[in-house]
């Protein structure tokens, strides 16, 4: 397994405050997969993610990255191997989109290096993937929300990776965007192969791009497997706790598969 999770486990609080995010999640993920985490919210996603990519140490358990234990390996190494577009994330006033993309190279850097022509390089191409060349020199504040992620998205890109993790990068995006980043995703694991983690909110969004879905709730995993196994209506109405249903429309000659909520499951 290029990344294998081995019985974490995360709790936050203490005494009679204390609460169980992650229940011995274990899992492996091999190269080249499209995974989407889904689940409500507080059923772990974000955390999970997060000791993927040693932004938090679990409580027991490890992570292992390409059969290295995250934790023991050196943040340069970390950082060459994968990148991290969080949900929400601010640039330092007076950035420009160029100068965050430059940030993607600085795992390859010594601190007062300048930039080489491997540098260079991964920046024009990161820029040109996600058709930010023209609003180069635009300051990062400026832009609209959905100009902002591909510019977040073009700064993981220069880094080189293999591993991408995004958590919820549609968030309070319009579905113009949200479509758009999306694309450009799947375009990253397709023609680059790149082993993709995201945590997505929208059903259909995860139904329409994923691979493979990983179930979460109450910090354990409920359903894991390729994506027409896993989005069926029991699972989601058990997920979620709601009636649903799922049914495929066809759109330009592709079926899509789509789920619609209807109530909220009754509890005695």
């Amino acid at each position: 397994m290029f990344i294998d999770i081995s019985d974490i486990k995360k709790s936050y609080g203490a005494g009679e405050n204390r609460v169980e995010v992650l229940k011995g999640i274990s899992f492996g993920v091999e190269k080249g997969e499209f995974c989407v985490l889904l689940g409500p919210s507080g059923s772990g996603k974000s955390t999970l993610l997060k000791a993927l990519c040693r932004l938090l140490e679990p409580a027991s358990g490890a992570v292992y990255l390409d059969s290295k234990d995250i934790n023991k390996m050196s943040t340069e190494e970390v950082a060459r191997t994968l990148a991290v577009m969080a949900q929400s994330a601010n640039a330092p006033g007076g950035t420009t989109v160029e100068e965050l993309v430059c940030y993607g190279r600085m795992p390859y850097r010594r601190f007062f290096d300048g930039l080489n022509q491997e540098d260079r390089l991964a920046i024009e191409e990161a820029l040109e993937f996600t058709e930010l060349g023209p609003l180069r020199t635009r300051l990062v504040h400026t832009l609209s929300g959905g100009e902002r992620q591909r510019a977040w998205l073009a700064m993981a890109l220069a880094q080189k990776p293999k591993l991408l993790l995004l958590d919820e990068p549609t968030t309070y995006l319009d579905v113009h965007h949200q479509l758009e980043l999306m694309e450009l995703v799947v375009r990253l694991h397709r023609e680059m192969g790149l082993t993709v983690i995201m945590v997505l909110h929208d059903l259909n969004h995860a139904a329409r791009y994923s691979e493979r879905l990983i179930a979460l709730k109450k910090g354990t995993i409920m359903a894991d497997g390729p994506t027409d196994e896993v989005f069926t209506q029991s699972v989601i109405e058990e997920l979620y706790d709601v009636k649903a249903v799922i049914m495929r429309v066809e759109a330009n000659g592709t079926q899509y598969p789509v789920c619609f909520p209807y109530s909220v499951e009754e509890h005695d």
